[in-house]
């Protein structure tokens, strides 16, 4: 396997055993957008090591010496076939080392990255999420560290909610202070045109508008929600991971915005245990004539909280969607929505 044991992402001819965190950032260099140079060691070499063939480190340090600029410091980080999923992520479950300088280090960190897929906390997360660890691979990547001024996290959609508004978090320097210090980031919240939530701070607007331009372009070509991270190098952004936003198609959005505009009163437990069955079933019935099968249970589209009826938002949107809709499409059609530049357009498909 010589000289088969390191590959940069820009290589035409790829393994496809890069593991889902490099296929991602494969993805964004597709898309148009600036990732730091970056390379990747598929999970053959990996289940070598797991062989116990220690001459692997020997070709590995050959490979990396030949195609590495040895003056740069790298970040040597997971990209496991489990990782970054649409309903689990792993996030922060394996070996992250930045700043590593020298080829010797380099591989160090690898091994460490290795060591981590067989920790308890991997195995535990994996029994939390679905009872089992399926088989692991884990490719690792070595991508040149980025010199930051700034560095943050992106959603592109309220990854609490589910509603369709950007949210970045920003810290200054290096990101491992928003993801594992605890540091208080500041935080932006963007909804079609307008600052929702807007922090008094130095850091250039020309920066946050940036990483929304850049958003909304990843979103274009990716056709779904997505948690980005990005490193501003004092000119550029630099993008340096992409997942699906995971466990947004679950949420269920209760509220009662629109509803106590028809239910103002309170609902006693008898008036609510005879509406419930006789009237939402024939709403169930005309989505299903609108959108075909819905899926939807009578307790799916509404509950009843402290007496007063609250409607499930997120199973409507679900609703909008089918057809065609934005998420928000009830919002729109009550104007509850702003009405900047930049609002989805209220326009069935076909």
């Amino acid at each position: 396997m010589k000289n088969h044991l390191l590959f940069n992402l820009e290589n035409k001819n790829l393994p496809t055993t890069i593991g889902k965190k490099a296929a991602n950032l494969q993805l964004l260099m597709k898309f148009g957008m600036k990732i730091p140079v970056t390379h990747v060691i598929p999970t053959e070499v990996f289940d070598l090591y797991q062989s116990n063939k220690d001459s692997i480190f020997k070709d590995l340090h050959s490979e990396l010496t030949q195609k590495l600029d040895l003056s740069k410091k790298y970040a040597v980080r997971s990209s496991a076939n489990v990782e970054d999923s649409l309903y689990h992520s792993f996030a922060g479950q394996f070996k992250t080392s930045l700043d590593v300088l020298g080829v010797d280090d380099i591989l160090s960190c690898v091994k460490e990255t290795w060591e981590s897929s067989n920790s308890s906390s991997v195995t535990d997360y994996a029994k939390n999420i679905s009872g089992q660890l399926e088989s692991l691979k884990m490719a690792v990547i070595v991508q040149e560290m980025v010199r930051p001024v700034f560095s943050g996290v992106v959603f592109s959609k309220n990854p609490i909610t589910g509603t369709d508004e950007i949210v970045i978090e920003v810290v200054e320097g290096t990101g491992e202070k928003l993801v594992q210090s605890g540091v208080t980031p500041y935080r932006w919240i963007y909804k079609w045109g307008k600052w929702i939530v807007k922090p008094d701070n130095h850091i250039p607007e020309s920066v946050i508008n940036q990483v929304i331009e850049g958003t909304k372009k990843i979103v274009k070509s990716h056709k779904r929600p997505v948690d980005l991270e990005w490193v501003f190098d004092g000119s550029t952004i630099n993008w340096v991971q992409l997942r699906d936003i995971t466990t947004s198609h679950q949420l269920n959005i209760y509220s009662n915005r629109i509803s106590k505009e028809m239910m103002p009163g309170q609902i006693t437990p008898l008036i609510w245990s005879i509406n419930l069955p006789l009237i939402i079933p024939t709403w169930i019935g005309l989505l299903n004539e609108l959108v075909g099968d819905t899926h939807l249970k009578v307790n799916d589209l509404a509950k009843q909280f402290y007496y007063r009826s609250y409607f499930n938002m997120g199973a409507m949107g679900n609703v909008f969607n089918s057809a065609g809709l934005p998420s928000e499409g009830l919002e729109m059609m009550m104007g509850i929505v702003p009405k900047e530049a930049g609002r989805p357009v209220f326009k069935f498909s076909p």
